[in-house]
């Protein structure tokens, strides 16, 4: 999994790997990007996550500020790109997938992680990520994928595939044509004061 980003150092410093490697600041033209070979043995499953990102989220409503309220359309849409990667889609509730893979993950012996992507602009960032988070963190060009991740380590190496066995799900899908995703959600506002309450739609995964 190259896109485990470890460090970023910019020209300033001197990247150095001793015995093998000695890069003095004018050698580098912009930040240059570190990886370890390792997570290239992890197993990940990409996900494309609908989230509230900034908004506050409680009690299974978003609270929007007046004049706020075309922001948390956008928030709430996918990139066209992505819509882009497959003719159709698979639209989940996204806390009962991630609990039942995890219940599995943990029965099999493996170790995980799961979270959103952070992403970061690679020419302003300078630093380094702890080891935890480098399977989380991408450059900002591709922040539209807009990504939640399941990071699995099997502690065996190769490229192979990991299959895990969950179970019928169902109970928490619904296949729809990848073009007719962003319409299916409905983000209905009901004003309060200076504030809206939003209770976002989710009939697409109804069943009665």
């Amino acid at each position: 999994m190259s896109a485990a980003t470890r460090r970023l150092n910019g020209p300033e410093r001197i990247v150095a790997s001793p015995g093998r490697l000695d890069i003095r600041p004018q050698n580098l033209a912009e930040p240059v990007l570190f990886s370890f070979e390792s997570y290239g043995d992890l197993n990940i499953l990409c996900l494309t996550a609908i989230h509230t990102g900034e908004f506050n989220f409680e009690d299974g409503q978003i609270i929007v500020q007046k004049g706020d309220e075309g922001k948390l359309r956008d928030q709430l849409r996918i990139d066209e790109r992505c819509l882009r990667m497959g003719p159709f889609a698979v639209v989940m509730r996204a806390a009962e997938f991630v609990y039942r893979a995890k219940t599995v993950i943990e029965a099999l012996g493996y170790t995980y992680n799961s979270t959103l992507v952070d992403y970061f602009v690679p020419r302003t960032f300078h630093g380094r990520f702890a080891l935890s988070d480098m399977p989380f963190r991408k450059r900002s060009k591709f922040s539209y994928q807009s990504e939640y991740r399941i990071c699995v380590d099997t502690r065996t190496k190769g490229d192979d595939p990991v299959e895990i066995d969950i179970g019928g799900i169902g109970d928490l899908v619904a296949k729809m044509p990848a073009a007719a995703v962003n319409a299916a959600f409905r983000v209905d506002l009901e004003r309060l004061d200076e504030s809206c309450i939003t209770r976002p739609n989710h009939r697409i995964l109804d069943r009665n």
